[in-house]
């Protein structure tokens, strides 16, 4: 209406230093804290759950790409709206059992029942914000949660 150029980026599960793993912080920042407290950690229903996960540096460049490229145009059915994520699965499993091995731990891996409406898999579609932004993540999901994980131990 007034000629303002907008873009809207749709995360996916965001993690890196600095998240606060209480509340309601995601599941990366609670197991990395137990794992360095050496408590057990808690899984959800079976943990074949799956989730994109992407590092919060990704998602910052993500946001400077956006702020600096010529966006597609408005008439388009989703018009400058961008997903960023890595278009991977990652199980709950495969988080957890991850973050030990990084910590060289042996700590329990425990299973609580299934929380009620939980989405069972979840990867987005990236290939748009490759597209449009020139756009990639560049941290794998292993290489994030070592970062992640050190940065926790750092304080």
């Amino acid at each position: 209406m007034y000629g303002l150029e907008t873009v809207a980026l749709r995360y996916s599960n965001v993690y890196g230093p600095r998240q606060n793993p209480h509340g309601e912080a995601g599941v990366v920042a609670i197991f990395a804290h137990r794992v360095l407290a050496g408590q057990p950690l808690t899984v959800f229903g079976d943990g074949d759950q799956t989730r994109d996960m992407v590092f919060v540096q990704d998602v910052a460049q993500a946001n400077l790409a956006a702020s600096d490229v010529a966006l597609p145009p408005v008439d388009a059915v989703d018009g400058p709206a961008f997903n960023i994520g890595t278009g991977v699965e990652t199980s709950v499993n495969d988080l957890a059992k991850t973050l030990v091995a990084i910590e060289g731990r042996s700590l329990a891996i425990r299973h609580a029942a299934e929380r009620p409406g939980e989405l069972r898999r979840n990867a987005l579609a990236v290939d748009k914000a490759a597209r449009w932004l020139g756009w990639r993540p560049s941290v794998t999901v292993a290489e994030g949660l070592k970062r992640t994980l050190y940065s926790f131990k750092e304080g």
